[in-house]
């Protein structure tokens, strides 16, 4: 059996999902082959988090009760011990036993962070985010070109280029080219949107120099968005034939809308001239076509 033991760096907010993924799916724990032993956090108090763990009504409950003991924090059965989150370089994942980190502590963080893990004693670095230099993770999509023995920094991207690469890679496996393809993501505003129309040194430096920039409650604001590059790389035979645009609404939710050109493959001949496929729908899996008001 794998004995695997893995160490989560940042909690909230996709920490926080990925450990609730874990437990209701029921492959992570003893018994199981992977344990989920170690949790560093900004915020090193197991009360806190068995209390946010406990009545979160947005993220709801990980899959069993939780308690606090000590410097260790109990959810559905197993021990997290819970550490101050220092620099990458600076944790001792050697030293807890730590073969796997899921760092989940910023979408933006840099290769430098991940492989700073690495250096720390991790053997196996998974990161919420894509970097080029890594294996970009698409399940469904390209696993089998997973090389265990050499790929040992993986990053998984977001729902939005995961759902396009299963789009495409479905309309590939039906016998289509793709002649080009591009996504519209529409999603909600955030704290950390850059209100300026370009680069700015007072740009992300404080609240106090947003007034230059536009409100965010009455604005649909462009953000530059790395999709296309990132399915490039994951899907190299789809390179140079994608685009991709990302808007910022003040909104919540999200929308996606996928549109590509297609050319049906018959003995190894394209044949051109076929209809786009679009397809679109909104995070509110309830909610039809046509109607993401």
């Amino acid at each position: 059996m794998i004995n695997m033991k893995i160490g989560m760096y940042g909690l909230e907010p996709m920490g926080y999902k990925i450990l609730a993924a874990l437990r209701n799916r029921k492959i992570l724990g003893y018994g199981y082959g992977y344990e989920l032993c170690t949790l560093a956090d900004r915020v090193a108090d197991p009360a806190y988090h068995a209390w946010r763990m406990k009545y979160d009504s947005v993220h709801g409950n990980p899959g069993g009760p939780v308690r606090p003991e000590g410097t260790g924090l109990w959810v559905s059965g197993i021990k997290l011990e819970c550490l101050p989150m220092r620099a990458s370089l600076e944790m001792d994942w050697k030293g807890q036993g730590v073969n796997v980190v899921i760092d989940a502590s910023d979408p933006m963080a840099s290769l430098q962070d991940l492989e700073g893990h690495r250096d720390a004693g991790a053997g196996k670095v998974i990161g919420c985010g894509v970097h080029p230099g890594t294996f970009i993770a698409l399940p469904g999509v390209n696993l089998e070109n997973y090389r265990i023995r050499e790929d040992h920094v993986v990053t998984v991207p977001d729902a939005a280029v995961t759902a396009w690469a299963l789009a495409l890679k479905y309309l590939q496996s039906a016998g289509y080219g793709i002649e080009q393809s591009s996504a519209l993501v529409v999603r909600a505003a955030s704290h950390g949107l850059n209100l300026m129309d370009g680069p700015s040194p007072l740009a992300g430096t404080g609240p106090e120099f947003w007034r230059p920039g536009r409100a965010t409650l009455n604005n649909l604001i462009p953000v530059a968005d790395n999709h296309a590059a990132v399915l490039g790389q994951a899907m190299p035979d789809l390179a140079g034939r994608l685009d991709s645009s990302t808007i910022q609404v003040p909104v919540a939710g999200a929308y996606h809308q996928l549109g590509s050109n297609l050319a049906q493959i018959k003995a190894g001949q394209w044949i051109t001239g076929h209809k786009g496929a679009d397809s679109d729908w909104c995070s509110d899996k309830t909610t039809k076509r046509g109607s993401c008001g």
